[in-house]
């Protein structure tokens, strides 16, 4: 059994769902949860636990959800009873319902097979000295039928739909096979025996279909490791296997999401490998004909496509791996001010916010302006903007009480000289000072929701407003960062003079000329290596290459003298693709290549773009300006400019 934190502060805990029966009207049976057994997060349900929640709800009031989804309803509960073992369970799909008839013939065939629940824990005891939290009371809200159930060892009864004749292979056969035909160390193999072997060591004896369903649930954990033969792609996918295939240290949701990134890495992956093949074809054809078989650029254009579709996937999934939930933290009661903030936004109850102003002596905040939200949704807010805005997750960004923040610098530089230990220090001369100032401005979004959605206690409230604006803001903010004018939003670093690079001063932008009006010419690499090389030395070693995903679908044909190709895809889940081994920012608000187009940036963005916040984000509940929903205007103040135009070239599509 594992742990994991929705966002409303209920838990999920899974176990696999040990299928006493599947029928073909879609009834099914078995345990969704095991009493007495310490799980992954150091939790144990004790007998009784959901006693109250199920005489108070019922089993009909427990919804039966896939994948913990509520646009997702599979079906209904008929039982739900506590005995010795633990939560037994009997349900009944919708087949007429899509989704659930999937998930029938899935159950059947033995792929799908886990359960997870969905609870908030009302009273629980912690055990220091043993490490254990017993959770003695929790309120039973759904039940869900999961892929990837995580309980070590947990028994799975047959399932008379599987296939027959699979043995299982004794460990050192294992063992001898991973070394031998894998190409993996001993130490290596011995480490996937022991997290993903334990399955089927007690199982020699079983039907020959209760193994066959275990070395399918391995094989769906790991990828394609135990395809066809067991080994065919495991060369290919050992180091990603090795390392996230049977990780056990992480919560069941964040082991779901490694199984699609690996996937979806591994696709990518694959795609790359395609396009390469297409685009070599393509250059062979050029050479021979004078020009590309148009069947061959269709192609290309079909794979490339293909190929920023899963990058985008890819980098979505690493964000949802990566995210942290709000509402993280043992059922521990919230803070007064979340309280309060939860009670103004569900039913515009303002006198709890009211008294915590007081208490914290906080200023500016009223029903007229807003509501400050609580620090943990400010938090998340700007972390999921950095997760989104492409150009904020590598400039620098600073958080600012006041509307302005302004920075001083000197035009010269500071005098400086060499004097000996005893020498007289001659006065310097005085630096010539300017300053740069970044104001902030209003960025709002204006999520809807209806009464009754708000009204649900089961809606985590904070999550649900960080989820609705993140999009907003982080679009309108990447648009602002890259282009905007700096009225009434920050200055894009684009809106900055750009002049030749030979000719650069302070307070403008350098840039290197392509020689081909809307094209590379004929040397693309060159002029890249001279862009890099346009930045002085220690900005060129955080440098990093900014475009939009049309300029790098051109880039990924290019070569280099060797034949090597200069764009060079992820080397693990969640990193970015290379150019030149720069890393490549992808930023939809780049211009696409065209005559005189400033289409691609290179630069140490730490240190050449200032994003400044400024601390708080508003909140103003409207009931009533479009009834029967209620509109949340939401602001935040935010800023931005250039701060070292030393520090960021462009590549000119110019002569």
């Amino acid at each position: 059994m594992t742990t994991d934190w929705s966002a409303s502060g209920r838990q999920h805990k899974r176990v696999d769902l040990a299928l006493e029966d599947v029928s073909g009207d879609g009834s099914f049976s078995g345990y969704a949860s095991l009493f007495g057994a310490v799980d992954l997060g150091r939790d144990v349900i004790e007998p009784g636990a959901f006693a109250a929640s199920l005489k108070r709800r019922g089993a009909t009031d427990v919804r039966m959800l896939y994948q913990h989804d509520p646009d997702q309803p599979i079906g209904r509960w008929l039982s739900i009873r506590e005995d010795a073992r633990g939560l037994h369970v009997e349900g009944k799909l919708a087949l007429g319902v899509a989704r659930a008839r999937e998930v029938h013939e899935l159950m059947k065939s033995g792929a799908l097979d886990g359960l997870s629940i969905g609870f908030q824990t009302l009273r629980a005891r912690t055990e220091a000295k043993a490490g254990i939290r017993r959770i003695m009371s929790a309120d039973l809200w759904e039940i869900s039928v999961v892929t990837f159930p995580m309980q070590p060892g947990a028994r799975v009864t047959a399932v008379k739909a599987l296939g027959q004749g699979v043995a299982a292979p004794t460990r050192r056969e294992l063992e001898r096979r991973l070394t031998r035909d894998a190409g993996l160390t001993r130490r290596q193999a011995r480490g996937l025996i022991a997290r993903g072997y334990g399955a089927l060591s007690d199982r020699q004896d079983a039907a020959p279909e209760d193994l066959k369903r275990l070395i399918t649930r391995m094989r769906s954990l790991t990828g394609a490791l135990f395809r066809s033969s067991w080994l065919t792609d495991l060369k290919k996918l050992k180091g990603l296997t090795m390392t996230t295939a049977f990780d056990n240290t992480r919560a069941p949701e964040t082991k779901s999401v490694d199984a699609d990134v690996s996937a979806a890495f591994e696709d990518f992956m694959s795609a790359f490998e395609h396009y390469k093949q297409s685009n070599d074809e393509r250059l062979a054809e050029i050479e021979r004909r004078g020009s590309a078989d148009i069947v061959t650029e269709e192609k290309m254009a079909r794979i490339d496509t293909a190929l920023d579709e899963q990058k985008r996937a890819l980098d979505a999934l690493a964000v949802k791996r990566a995210r942290p939930d709000l509402g993280r933290g043992g059922g521990a009661a919230p803070s007064p001010v979340r309280q309060a903030f939860d009670a103004y936004v569900r039913r515009g109850d303002e006198a709890g916010l009211r008294q915590a102003e007081l208490k914290a002596m906080s200023a500016g905040s009223d029903p007229d302006g807003g509501y400050l939200v609580p620090d943990e949704l400010d938090s998340e807010i700007g972390r999921r903007l950095s997760e989104l805005s492409p150009i904020r997750s590598i400039a620098t960004v600073r958080q600012v009480s006041g509307a302005v923040l302004k920075k001083p610098f000197a035009l010269d530089g500071m005098a400086t000289g060499w004097v000996g230990e005893t020498d007289a220090r001659p006065q310097t001369a005085a630096p010539q000072l300017a300053e740069l100032q970044f104001p902030t401005m209003e960025l709002y979004a204006m999520p809807a929701a209806t009464a009754s959605l708000i009204e649900d206690g089961a809606l985590d409230i904070e999550g649900w407003i960080a989820s609705e604006v993140e999009a907003a803001f982080a679009e309108q903010e990447g648009a602002a960062i890259v282009t905007g004018d700096g009225v009434n939003k920050p200055r894009g670093f684009l809106d900055y003079p750009s002049v030749d690079d030979d000719s650069w001063s302070w307070g403008n932008l350098g840039h290197i000329a392509t020689g081909s009006a809307g094209a590379f010419g004929a040397d693309p690499s060159d002029r890249l290596v001279e862009l890099i090389y346009a930045l002085k030395a220690g900005h060129r070693q955080n440098g990093r290459f900014v475009m939009n995903r049309k300029t790098q679908s051109q880039i990924r044909k290019f070569k280099d003298a060797d034949g090597n190709y200069l764009w060079v895809p992820p080397a693990g889940v969640g990193q970015a693709a290379s150019l030149m081994g720069f890393p490549v920012v992808e930023a939809e608000d780049m211009p696409d290549v065209a005559a005189d187009a400033l289409a691609i940036a290179f630069g140490d963005f730490r240190r050449g773009y200032l994003v400044v916040d400024r601390t708080g984000v508003r909140v103003l509940r409207d009931p009533y300006s479009a009834k029967p929903y209620v509109l949340f205007y939401t602001t935040k103040r935010v800023g931005g400019g250039v701060q070292n135009f030393e520090a960021i070239k462009l590549l000119k599509f110019a002569a």
